[in-house]
């Protein structure tokens, strides 16, 4: 394995507490530089968020403790991730989930995902089955965004996945934001906080 790659695994997962066997084998197997952008290469596994398009890949660790939340509660589920514009959070979370399909919102994303990953990735409009979880990756998402899509394709009892922003404050690089976020699990019967600190978040990227 690349040393980047093991200096990222031991210092923003092991050292912040994550070490089950597959969430770190996923990690160590899929090589996050096939995923960035080129001027982000040196980059790659860096503490950051990374820009691409017009949304972000989000840094490994909170990737990761997403990954541990579904990992812990439900794992060999269905999963639909929504906003992945890299296909990186995909590739990850098919790696402990029953199936995973990534859902685009149009057809330039949807062929650019589907040169990059061997998982399944459609139109969200075009999707019929229904699923356990829905992760809303990259951004924020308008509420009713949120609702109108997971109304028709998420299981009775599944759950929501989502990044709800605090507080911000501009920093004008490239349009990239820095927000204080939350990232929440939401079923029928609770919410879960998985993870609260600030990331760099692209504020056009809103669905």
């Amino acid at each position: 394995m690349p040393s980047t790659r093991q200096a990222m695994i031991t210092n923003q997962l092991n050292h912040r507490g994550i070490f089950e066997n597959d969430l770190i084998n996923s990690f160590s197997l899929i090589d996050r530089t096939d995923f960035v952008p080129a001027t982000f290469k040196r980059a790659a596994y860096a503490d950051i968020e990374i820009p691409l398009f017009n949304g972000v890949i989000l840094r490994p660790f909170v990737i990761a403790k997403i990954a541990q939340f579904i990992f812990n509660f439900m794992k060999n589920k269905s999963i639909l991730v929504i906003g992945d514009v890299s296909g990186y959070t995909g590739a990850l979370f098919s790696n402990i989930s029953k199936t995973c399909i990534i859902g685009t919102f149009d057809d330039v994303s949807t062929e650019y995902l589907r040169n990059k990953v061997s998982l399944k990735v459609m139109q969200i409009y075009d999707i019929k089955e229904k699923f356990d979880l829905i992760f809303f990756d990259s951004g924020f998402y308008k509420k009713e965004t949120i609702i109108d899509i997971s109304h028709n394709i998420l299981k009775p009892n599944g759950c929501i996945i989502q990044i709800s922003g605090n507080s911000f404050s501009e920093f004008s690089i490239n349009q990239v934001k820095y927000f204080d976020v939350s990232i929440s699990a939401e079923s029928t019967s609770e919410s879960v906080k998985i993870l609260e600190m600030p990331l760099f978040l692209n504020s056009n990227y809103i669905a």
